[in-house]
C-alpha cells in the first residue's frame, strides 16, 4: 500500500510542479546571487550602484527621505571615475592606431595584389599568343 502512495505522490502533477519550482530558485540563485560570494565583489557592486545616483545622496526606498553620504565618498567616486575614463581613451587610442596599422597592411597587401593580377595578364596574353602562333 505505501508503495502505490509514494508512486502516485511522486507523478502527481503539483508535486512536478513543486519541482520544478524549486529548480527555478536554485537555478535563478546560481545565475544571479552566486556571482557575487565574496564581500568585497558585493562592496564594489554596491559602490557601483551608488555612482549611478544623480548626486551624492541616496533615496530611502520606505519615506523616500534622502540621506547624504559621506564628504569624502564623492572624490573618491570622482577620482575612481576619472581614472575609468583614462583608461578607456587609452584603449580607444590603442584601438586606433592598431586600426591605421591594419590599414596600411591592407594597403600595401592590396596593391600587391593588383601588380600580381596585372602580371598574370601580361603571362595570360603571352601564352594565348604563343597558342595562337602554332
Amino acid at each position: 500500500m505505501s508503495e502505490s502512495w509514494v508512486s502516485g505522490v511522486g507523478w502527481a502533477s503539483w508535486a512536478l510542479a513543486i519541482a520544478i519550482y524549486i529548480f527555478g530558485i536554485a537555478s535563478g540563485w546560481l545565475i544571479w546571487g552566486g556571482r557575487r560570494s565574496s564581500p568585497g565583489e558585493r562592496a564594489g557592486a554596491d559602490a557601483d550602484a551608488g555612482l549611478a545616483g544623480a548626486d551624492a545622496s541616496s533615496r530611502d526606498g520606505a519615506g523616500g527621505e534622502t540621506k547624504k553620504t559621506a564628504p569624502g565618498a564623492a572624490p573618491a567616486k570622482l577620482a575612481a571615475l576619472e581614472s575609468e575614463i583614462r583608461k578607456a581613451r587609452e584603449l580607444l587610442e590603442k584601438g586606433e592606431e592598431e586600426a591605421a596599422v591594419f590599414s596600411e597592411d591592407l594597403t600595401t597587401l592590396d596593391q600587391t595584389i593588383k601588380r600580381a593580377n596585372g602580371r598574370l595578364k601580361l603571362i595570360l596574353r603571352a601564352v594565348q599568343r604563343a597558342v595562337l602562333e602554332r
